[in-house]
């Protein structure tokens, strides 16, 4: 029999599910790691990307608003217009406090210097446009020199909000990417569970059957007085203070044969007997019944 594996059947599923048990918490730490990177990405996009996306959205909302409502002051000044121009301004600083609050932003550091100054720059010449417009050759000048302040922190504002959309789209494509990998790594380690759990349902079986047919077919063939297929089972005999065989199947099949084999030198033994009974009771001259019993002898003995 191929002892080449020699493992109870208990081990060989203990080894084949233990492997399983470590593909599978490898998959869970994997995940674990890769849901920590997704969410730092997450975080960093709510706490930092997405809040100055919204102020510089803010910002820019609050410039043209406020460059119209000077402009319908200068045109037509009333208390209306003017209220409309100091929300519009107050609006504008509010969105530059927002900014000014948040984290610095390595990358973006120079626009968010420029910033400050060129809302400065605008406001003032929106102040002056709302105050001293009302002429119509006053108003082409400030209205031209308002609408370049504008267009200058507008500029830088937009840049500003180009880069964190950038940021944004790395961010989610990161995070897409950390996606796309675990689900790749987690169909990997799920094959890899599943071959596994089959080679051991596979060669469980196997090593359970093979040996088990094996003994059925011995136990026919002995009970039919065919000695040989069973002793075949009994291998080489065990040396002194060898440990026995771990496979169960492959224990009870050596003792099985060896079982046989006793049997078959018992059965020799008894018709040894038997002829060397038959042969002393066939005559009573001394010298024939030395040649019976010793033909008798030599014959169980298989020598000349």
């Amino acid at each position: 029999m191929n002892r080449r594996i020699d493992l109870s059947i208990g081990q060989r599923l203990a080894l084949g599910f233990g492997v399983a048990g470590a593909l599978l918490a490898l998959l869970a730490v994997t995940s674990h790691r890769w849901s920590e990177r997704t969410q730092a990405l997450q975080r960093r996009q709510d706490e930092l990307v997405r809040p100055r996306a919204l102020a510089a959205n803010r910002l820019e909302t609050a410039t043209l608003y406020a460059a119209l409502a000077a402009r319908s002051q200068a045109l037509t000044p009333d208390a209306e217009h003017l209220q409309a121009y100091e929300a519009s301004s107050q609006r504008v600083r509010e969105a530059m406090a927002a900014l000014a609050a948040l984290p610095p932003d390595e990358d973006g550091r120079e626009l968010c210097a420029r910033i400050p100054v060129l809302a400065d720059r605008f406001q003032r010449a929106s102040r002056q446009m709302v105050e001293d417009g009302q002429g119509r050759a006053a108003r082409q000048t400030l209205e031209s020199a308002m609408g370049g302040a504008r267009e200058d922190l507008l500029a830088v504002v937009r840049a500003y909000q180009a880069l964190q959309q950038r940021r944004t789209d790395g961010a989610l494509a990161a995070i897409a990417a950390s996606a796309r990998e675990m689900d790749n790594a987690g169909l990997t380690l799920a094959a890899l569970v599943a071959g596994l759990l089959g080679a051991t349902f596979f060669f469980t079986a196997r090593s359970v059957r093979r040996p088990a047919m094996a003994l059925v077919a011995a136990s026919r063939r002995l009970a039919a007085g065919d000695f040989e297929q069973a002793v075949a089972l009994a291998g080489a005999p065990a040396g002194a203070g060898e440990a026995p065989a771990r496979d169960e199947l492959m224990e009870l099949s050596t003792a099985f044969g060896r079982m046989a084999l006793n049997l078959r030198d018992r059965e020799a033994q008894l018709r040894a007997g038997a002829q060397l009974a038959a042969a002393l009771a066939s005559t009573l001259d001394v010298g024939r019944l030395c040649e019976a019993a010793l033909e008798a002898l030599l014959a169980h003995l298989g020598v000349e």
